[in-house]
């Protein structure tokens, strides 16, 4: 078994939970990954409506940290609603242009183009295969672009009695050793870092 970030060996087993000593990932045992079907059916019993004004103002948590005054955006990882969306139109910000993108619900977005910022709210913590995703993502930015994530950090957590690591849909989890390490290995900047938000930008 590798880590499915940073792929070394060196990993402890707790539970059903691997732990990485070198990046710091926790992440499920594979065999307690859901399935499609199972996976899906739990994201269509989420909250996230677009016209909700509580949602949007969760989501506005994380944005405003990215100070992005204009610019497009990518919303990585929406879910079946075009939130970010919804809130940038709402705060009438003219000059930021939001594609929302989601592997199982919205797949119309142009991945084919280069974003100023990656939006990525409650994302990451599903990703069955991080360091691919996150270097898709990466992949995505336009020169010194932003990455914004929400995902609660597993620092000082027993994990196996974490309510997070409950959902059968969270299967790998980060703390702030994680992030440090993607800092120095993805060549990026943290910007920002407070439990559950992190702002990177690309060095270059």
């Amino acid at each position: 078994m590798d880590c499915l970030l940073c792929s070394a060996k060196s990993l402890t087993l707790e539970v059903s939970f691997w732990k990485c000593s070198n990046c710091d990932l926790i992440f499920k045992d594979l065999k307690d990954f859901p399935s499609f079907s199972n996976e899906k059916e739990r994201y269509e019993t989420h909250n996230n409506d677009d016209s909700d004004l509580n949602y949007l103002k969760y989501l506005n948590r994380l944005f405003t940290l990215t100070d992005l005054k204009g610019g497009s955006v990518l919303d990585y990882g929406c879910g079946p609603s075009k939130g970010l969306a919804a809130l940038v139109a709402n705060k009438g910000l003219e000059g930021v242009f939001v594609e929302s993108y989601d592997p199982i619900f919205l797949k119309d977005a142009n991945l084919n183009k280069k974003y100023d910022l990656a939006f990525a709210s409650e994302s990451f913590e599903h990703f069955f295969n991080p360091k691919l995703e996150i270097k898709k993502i990466l992949n995505l930015l336009a020169p010194k672009g932003k990455l914004a994530v929400s995902t609660e950090f597993h620092d000082g957590k027993k994990i196996s009695e974490w309510w997070y690591a409950r959902d059968p849909t969270h299967v790998v989890f980060y703390g702030t050793k994680t992030f440090e390490w993607m800092a120095k290995n993805f060549d990026l900047e943290i910007l920002w870092i407070k439990n559950p938000h992190i702002i990177f930008r690309l060095q270059k």
